[in-house]
């Protein structure tokens, strides 16, 4: 079988700079992990062991551990593997993921950069929101044990289709066939399931199921959306809706051979009733959190009201999970925190200063990239400024077409001129940003 990409090559996994950032980026939030402490202690040798092993290909993933946990209100079989095999794993992925980028269906999301639970809900409230003044309604399913019934040979076929070089096929078929005669639940026929817990196979399953959405999307009057193995159709008909429910059941059990639960429901989508989907209900002009994410929040408050620092730890993601949808009158109802506006505090408009005596620009923060070729008024800077990035940054006050925005700085060209000007009472004066690559750095400079 030809694939379509014929410059990704095995050569570029194992070369030693990309290993060694496999390793750096697999070591994120796994401080004091056992295996990174004993891939460390020999960390250059590890390094060319694996570099070798995928070069003579000797490489064999190893025996995967299966760990019965409860997440995300369900229990869940993970694969897990040895430390050694996640470095492979991302040096694997660093190299295929920019081709699988490009090939994901537009309107699906999991283990893609950019495009999580926020990136979903924005997208089905959008069109939601687009089509308010019609009768909406709307169907959600999902697969029985997704990842443990996904046929082997029909996703290795689908990589293939892909990826011409036979070293990543090679590889590919190492990590989708890890888990042997076992399919994640129990011992099978080793024709079906893959490693949930092994770091590509989220994102390869993600890609497999690209031809399905494709497929939906081209049934007329059907909008597909898909978070992993959640689909939800939306459509302006209940019979188009329910031809999508048929076609999704036909394919899935003549194409991908996986069972899909059958009590799939038609409900139309109005203001004060939603559809529910990824922990979200979505409803005309408005998004709510699910009532059994609600009352987990309400129970996390609870038990941890009398430790203020764990109570931070926690209930911060919850915020962060309610500031994203129509959810702050939730969280102030739970927590009993005020707004600000209910002080009736004016805030000092224009220049502050904060606590190390420096001042602070109350306007919007805006990058430099955005400012590039436009004409626009330096108006004032401050110098030596602490960010969280390092220290000696400079802040500039900037007029752009009569709005008032800042950026921060750290060029030596920009902060050289600023200083200049200032010194021959310059400030303000009209210019354009400009910028030269330089050694893979962008060096921004006046014109």
């Amino acid at each position: 079988m030809r694939g379509k990409n014929r410059k990704i090559k095995l050569e570029q996994v194992y070369n030693r700079k990309n290993v060694e950032l496999a390793a750096i980026n697999s070591q994120k939030n796994k401080k004091g992990n056992y295996g990174v402490n004993k891939f460390n202690k020999n960390f250059d040798e590890n390094i060319d062991k694996i570099c070798k092993e995928l070069k003579n290909r000797t490489y064999k993933t190893s025996k995967p551990k299966f760990e019965k946990r409860f997440c995300v209100n369900k229990w869940r079989v993970l694969a897990k593997v040895m430390y050694y095999d996640n470095v492979v794993e991302h040096a694997l992925m660093q190299v295929i993921n920019p081709i699988l980028l490009t090939s994901y269906y537009y309107e699906s999301a999991a283990s893609i950069k950019g495009r999580g639970v926020k990136y979903m809900v924005e997208h089905v409230n959008k069109y939601i929101s687009l089509n308010i003044d019609k009768k909406i309604y709307a169907a959600e399913g999902d697969f029985v044990k997704c990842y443990h019934h996904v046929v082997r040979e029909k996703l290795y076929k689908k990589v293939c289709k892909e990826f011409n070089d036979d070293g990543i096929r090679w590889l590919l078929h190492d990590i989708i066939y890890a888990l042997g005669n076992h399919n994640g639940l129990c011992k099978s026929d080793g024709k079906t399931g893959v490693g949930l817990g092994l770091y590509p196979i989220t994102g390869l399953v993600n890609f497999y199921f690209n031809d399905l959405d494709r497929f939906l999307e081209s049934i007329p009057g059907i909008k597909v959306f898909r978070y992993l193995d959640n689909i939800l159709m939306i459509a302006f008909s209940p019979e188009d809706l329910q031809r999508g429910i048929e076609a999704l059941e036909n394919y899935a059990k003549n194409v991908l051979e996986q069972p899909v639960h059958t009590n799939i429901g038609i409900q139309e989508i109005t203001e004060t009733h939603g559809i529910l989907y990824i922990g979200r209900r979505f409803f005309k002009g408005f998004v709510e959190i699910s009532n059994e994410t609600k009352y987990r929040i309400k129970r996390k408050d609870k038990k941890y009201k009398d430790n203020k620092e764990q109570w931070r730890k926690v209930m911060a993601s919850y915020k962060g999970v309610l500031q994203h949808i129509n959810g702050l009158n939730l969280w102030r109802k739970i927590t009993g925190m005020n707004k600000f506006s209910d002080f009736n505090i004016k805030r000092p408009e224009g220049k502050t200063r904060n606590i190390n005596g420096k001042r602070f620009f109350d306007v919007t923060f805006v990058s430099c990239e955005a400012l590039t070729d436009k004409s626009i008024v330096i108006e004032d800077f401050e110098e030596n400024c602490e960010t969280k990035n390092g220290s000696g940054r400079t802040f500039v006050l900037v007029n752009d077409n009569g709005k008032s925005c800042k950026f921060c700085t750290n060029s030596p060209d920009l902060k050289s001129c600023l200083k200049e000007i200032k010194e021959k009472n310059g400030l303000p004066f009209e210019t354009t940003i400009k910028y030269d690559i330089v050694n893979n750095i962008k060096n921004y400079k006046f014109t």
